[in-house]
């Protein structure tokens, strides 16, 4: 959806959003969303040290700036055409670069191309969080993470509480029926579950822990603790 006043902007389809852009990149709640936000501010910021450089002061969370999108000729495409391209079915690619997250790995870039799936496809999460924002006139500095009821009230930024209760939400609405395995286990269902569904997804698709790990960014060594023994197999686009 592209009308402004539809429920493009809602909670619903922010966190749809992110949930899918999620399934590839192993974003944590920080990433896009306000985790433990300091007492009086709006966003969560880069603390003001020596460690943190040019980081310093800035969001902790995705902008704009963190999105680079790309023709199949791998021309860079300027955001305020990112959508016409996109709905011309022109854009092949989108190139994340991940901001701080007190590690040696600051500034990771990874690039992810347009799968022909009716959701599942992280350039088109990508070019729907960017349209969204802009609808919202959220700030170039400021977390691309946000969403609102009503056009009247301003943008808020997505936290821990919108992700649990729209998965919840979704789970309802899949599942009626209370005594299905997934309702019987809902409360299983957080923020966190993205990285523990990113990891599944390429184990089962034949990766190791090394690839995996790389895949994420994550360290080896914690690639163990978000996988599960599935009794079901995940799709095969992921």
């Amino acid at each position: 959806s592209t009308d402004p006043s539809g429920t493009f902007i809602s909670p619903l389809h922010a966190i749809f959003d992110w949930t899918r852009l999620g399934l590839f990149t192993g974003s944590w709640l920080g990433e896009y969303g306000q985790s433990r936000r300091s007492k009086g501010s709006r966003y969560n910021k880069v603390p003001q040290s020596i460690n943190a450089g040019i980081w310093a002061g800035s969001s902790i969370d995705f902008i704009a700036k963190d999105f680079t999108f790309f023709t199949s000729t791998l021309i860079a495409i300027p955001h305020d055409q990112v959508s016409t391209y996109h709905a011309k079915k022109l854009v092949s690619a989108v190139q994340i670069r991940f901001r701080y997250d007190k590690s040696k790995d600051n500034f990771t870039i990874r690039k992810f191309s347009s799968l022909d799936h009716p959701f599942l496809d992280p350039v088109d999460a990508s070019v729907s969080i960017l349209h969204r924002a802009h609808l919202l006139n959220v700030p170039s500095i400021e977390p691309l993470g946000v969403f609102t009821s009503s056009l009247s009230v301003p943008f808020t930024f997505i936290t821990a509480t919108t992700v649990t209760q729209i998965m919840h939400h979704a789970c309802l609405s899949a599942y009626p029926d209370p005594d299905h395995y997934l309702r019987c286990n809902i409360k299983c269902l957080v923020d966190h579950s993205n990285r523990v569904t990113a990891a599944i997804c390429l184990q089962q698709g034949g990766a190791n822990n090394y690839e995996i790990a790389f895949r994420l960014r994550w360290k080896p060594g914690s690639i163990p603790t978000y996988l599960r023994d599935c009794f079901q197999a995940v799709g095969d686009i992921l």
